[in-house]
């Protein structure tokens, strides 16, 4: 009779070991960009329709400090719109830390006015520090500023805040520089600019306003793309590039920016967490377009 049970009891317990029972739900936690953050958070929603095992934790970390965090092993995954700098790559090393790397979409700050205004095709990076910068010394506020021909109409500048990250966007693309000769400008934005919380009210705001422009993030514009005026912005070669898919990809619209995953190889080398990896590279393009960003491929 003792051996019956214990034959018994040896059976009952394969059967629960391969039902799953005593297994651990795994836990990632996720911190860095919020751009790059829409992404992943629409990957692990659909992940999770079949691996429920599967659960994250989101970080309030930034981009910046969110390196460090994976370095010391604190983050699993950094959601990031750069590459990891000589500093942060030399203290994952230190660590023991194994990285890997994923290009995910593309993102692209732009500039638009209302369908009816016409009174600029292209703008420099010294117009747009005119414009919305809170430092520039050469403020420019009116149309007329722009283009001798228009009337002396003020311009109604807009801006996102930074729920998107498009605000970080400009600040360190274009707001923030420093002049040959060794003056270094501010990383804000005007007191007279509108700031919005929402991007479809900025959007709706600048479709009822003739005289108002605006810098939104490329799947803002991309909605209703034939209301706006998408205004390109002068290179280096002192050529207008428009923002159009083609050359976001190829990187010669100046103010595009890569969207990347880093993560603790070590943690993502098996199991679940291996197949998220995998489902993520797999699906990473038809999703960055869902939410509204430009495929990486």
């Amino acid at each position: 009779m003792k051996n019956t049970t214990s034959s018994i009891s040896l059976i009952i317990l394969f059967v629960l070991c391969l039902s799953g029972w005593g297994s651990s739900d795994t836990n990632i936690k996720i911190g860095g960009n919020i751009t790059t953050s829409y992404i992943t958070d629409a990957i692990v929603t659909d992940f999770r329709k079949n691996n429920d095992e599967f659960n994250t934790e989101s970080s309030n970390s930034n981009e910046d400090s969110a390196f460090s965090e994976l370095c010391n092993k604190k983050l699993s995954l950094v959601n990031a719109t750069r590459e990891m700098n000589v500093i942060e790559k030399k203290l994952c090393s230190k660590n023991g830390v194994n990285i890997g790397k994923l290009k995910v979409g593309l993102n692209a700050l732009v500039v638009v006015v209302n369908s009816k205004n016409t009174v600029i095709y292209c703008l420099t990076y010294e117009k747009i520090r005119a414009i919305w910068g809170y430092n520039d010394r050469r403020k420019i506020s009116s149309w007329h500023d722009l283009d001798r021909n228009t009337g002396d109409v003020d311009i109604v500048p807009l801006s996102p805040n930074n729920a998107e990250g498009d605000l970080s966007f400009m600040e360190k693309s274009i707001l923030f520089h420093k002049t040959a000769t060794g003056d270094q400008y501010d990383m804000t934005i005007r007191d007279n600019v509108e700031v919005f919380n929402d991007p479809s009210k900025l959007m709706k705001h600048l479709s009822n306003d003739k005289y108002a422009i605006a810098f939104t993030g490329y799947k803002n514009y991309i909605k209703n793309e034939n209301d706006f005026n998408i205004i390109a912005i002068e290179d280096q070669y002192h050529r207008c590039v428009r923002p159009s898919i083609t050359n976001i990809k190829k990187g010669v619209y100046n103010l595009s920016q890569p969207l990347y995953i880093f993560y603790n190889e070590d943690e993502f080398s098996k199991g679940v967490t291996k197949d998220f990896i995998s489902f993520y590279e797999a699906n990473k393009n038809r999703v960055a377009e869902n939410v509204g960003y430009i495929s990486a491929d």
